[in-house]
Order: C-alpha cells, then structure tokens, then sequence
C-alpha cells in the first residue's frame, strides 16, 4: 500500500493486491473518506474483499495526443475478510 496527500482529492491509497488469476486488475485507488476510514485498518498480508463499480474516463495518449476510452474501476468499499 503507498499513501499520497494530493492538494485536491485529500488523502490518496494506493493498494496492490496479489491475485490468483494472471493479469487479473490488481490495482486499486482509495481516496476521500474511504481512504481516511481505511489507512489505519488495512495492512499487508490481510485477505480483503474490494467492492467496486465500473467508469468510462476519457484518455489522453501523450505520443499521438489521440482520445479514448478506458474503463476504470470506482472503489466502492474494501472489508477486511481475514487478517494478517
């Protein structure tokens, strides 16, 4: 987990988690009070479960400056399902 405080969006998680299917999205983003809520509950080596919704969000490739859409997954809630 890597914490961040961005000048806008408060506090900001970064979590990584190790999955069992290969290329499976493993990355998630935490922000607002979510991530206060969580920052001193998760820690590594705890099984979690990651409620989340899926969202368009328009890109923006450097080299071609070309548009387009990638969906991105919204971090609802994470519960801690067992700990470490």
């Amino acid at each position: 987990m890597f914490e961040d405080q961005h000048p806008y969006r408060g506090r900001v998680l970064l979590i990584t988690l190790d999955t069992t299917v290969p290329l499976e999205l493993n990355t998630f983003e935490v922000t607002g009070e979510l991530a206060d809520r969580l920052v001193d509950v998760i820690e590594e080596g705890q099984i979690v479960r990651i409620d989340c919704r899926g969202d368009t969000q328009e890109v923006v490739s450097p080299e071609s400056i070309e548009t387009s859409d990638k969906t991105v997954a919204i971090v609802l809630d994470i519960v801690v399902i067992e700990q470490a």
